[in-house]
């Protein structure tokens, strides 16, 4: 599922089909943020949570089911906690929970009721407001969760998911002033995690 701003006043949400690479459905919704670009499937495959993460602007957080594309929640309660802006968004192995990053804090949520769970917002070490999320990913096992903030220099954090407490923050590029983060992914093993920043 793709989602698209169109004049400024809807947003327009195409399903592709990847075997042919043609538009199998869409639909559009009424909207006045922009696109809702970070987006994340149900492990069932029957719905879509997706954030609106253009920085500085408010975050727009949705529920869609993509059999019909119809948006069938929208958070009001997860958009507020993730104050004004969101850099990702993860499921759960199992789909009961997510995990979306904003500037300055990862926010759980019940994905059933997209409701974020208030005890366990996680503060990040060293963000301030207005600084642009990076990177969020998730363990094969669902234990953890890694984010790159995009601080200078660039800082990987882990998170148990189950105290959502940080297990470790480290620096990952040298120190200086074009050294920022920008994409990151975890090995199939899980040992590993590359980062790209424009330093290389």
């Amino acid at each position: 599922v793709i989602g698209r701003l169109t004049a400024g006043t809807s947003l327009d949400l195409v399903a592709v089909d990847l075997a042919t690479m043609t538009i199998a459905r869409s639909a559009s919704i009424a909207a006045t943020q922009d696109p809702a670009e970070t987006a994340a499937f149900t492990p069932d495959g029957a719905y879509v949570i997706a954030l609106e993460q253009d920085f500085g602007r408010p975050v727009y957080a949705i529920k869609i089911r993509v059999a019909d594309l119809a948006v069938v929640a929208r958070s009001p309660a997860l958009e507020a906690s993730l104050v004004r802006s969101a850099g990702g968004v993860v499921l759960s192995p199992d789909g009961a929970s997510g995990y979306a990053i904003s500037d300055t804090r990862v926010t759980r949520f019940d994905v059933a009721t997209m409701t974020p769970d208030a005890d366990d917002p996680v503060d990040l070490p060293g963000a301030t407001t207005g600084m642009q999320p990076g990177a969020l990913l998730r363990s094969a096992d669902g234990q953890r969760l890694y984010l790159i903030q995009r601080t200078d220099p660039a800082t990987l954090v882990a998170i148990d998911t189950g105290t959502m407490h940080i297990a470790f923050s480290r620096t990952v590029a040298d120190a200086s002033a074009t050294d920022t983060s920008y994409w990151a992914a975890l090995s199939p093993d899980g040992r590993d995690v590359h980062i790209g920043t424009d330093a290389g």
